[in-house]
């Protein structure tokens, strides 16, 4: 039987802007990199097979079968979930595994509700080593980062390009476990880890469809600070694995301290974008910003379940 209870995931979020400018920049490819995917090969229109590109760093490419384009109030494509491989991703979506992605529009007094619900996860084969649940659980954070970089635009205008990215949450834990956390990701996100997060030490982090990342371990003081380089702006996958101290890279930094309310204050920082080489860094920082809201969101609901 089909379990409905993990057959979804919804997400909504309110934007002060007309209906009409929130369902082009759901539509209109052109405004695609001001909020979602890099780029947009081909059209959507209902019947269409276009290819939405993420990215080497945000997922890649994969195509999309576009069911529906109702101005102003509904869109909707379906597309394969429970792939790694590159090649399978752009076959048709409509072969394999797929889910049906929906997007619902709404005029309230506020601006415009805007409603996305993916479906059909129930029936899909999973991927080995990775837990139903936390790839669910995945999927609605990138969801959340999406409506966000949505509502960004549409209420500020596109995201320009800075040295540095912050964020910060309150954590349901003590700093000790946090930190832990930090230092263990394969308790919480990554699938694994080679080598371990000690300073002087580079170990190498899955993230699976994520890609492999090199970590230069800096400092691990705990239970307080860490921090580590990774190399940043670029796209060959590859590149991800190299020595961070001589390849283009970025400083990540956490800094913990006691909530006031209780649980930890967890302050991160992603710096030194504008020193990168190339002519394309807003993409990458635009990358980071949807990243560090699925990490650190990740991070959250581990300890809340806790």
């Amino acid at each position: 039987m089909t379990d409905q209870r993990r057959d979804h995931v919804e997400r909504e979020i309110v934007i002060r802007a007309p209906i009409e400018r929130a369902f082009a920049a759901l539509t209109d490819p052109a405004l695609y990199p001001t909020w979602g995917p890099e780029r947009v090969e081909g059209i959507l229109a209902a019947g269409e097979r276009p290819i939405l590109d993420f990215g080497a760093g945000g997922g890649g490419k994969v195509a999309v079968y576009v069911v529906a384009v109702e101005a102003p109030r509904y869109f909707a494509y379906r597309w394969k979930q429970g792939e790694t491989d590159p090649a399978r991703l752009l076959d048709d979506p409509l072969a394999g595994p797929n889910t049906l992605v929906e997007f619902h529009l709404e005029t309230i007094e506020a601006g415009t509700r805007v409603r996305v619900v993916e479906s059909g996860l129930a029936s899909l084969p999973g991927l080995p080593g990775v837990d139903r649940d936390t790839a669910i659980e995945h999927m609605g954070e990138g969801w959340r980062l999406m409506l966000g970089g949505l509502a960004r635009f549409l209420t500020t205008g596109p995201l320009t390009l800075q040295d540095r990215i912050e964020n910060e949450l309150v954590v349901p834990a003590p700093r000790a476990d946090v930190f832990a956390a930090l230092t263990h990701p394969e308790r919480w996100w990554a699938e694994k880890v080679e080598g371990a997060l000690v300073p002087g030490q580079q170990p190498v982090v899955d993230f699976g469809m994520f890609g492999r990342i090199r970590f230069a371990v800096i400092a691990a003081d705990a239970p307080d600070y860490f921090a580590y380089r990774w190399v940043q702006g670029v796209d060959d996958p590859a590149r991800r694995v190299d020595d961070p101290r001589t390849s283009p890279s970025t400083l990540v930094e956490y800094h913990l301290d006691d909530a006031p309310g209780g649980g930890t204050r967890v302050r991160q920082a992603e710096s030194g974008f504008t020193a990168l080489p190339g002519d394309d860094l807003l993409r990458h920082y635009k990358r980071a910003h949807q990243v560090w809201g699925i990490i650190l969101g990740m991070l959250g609901k581990h300890f809340a379940r806790s």
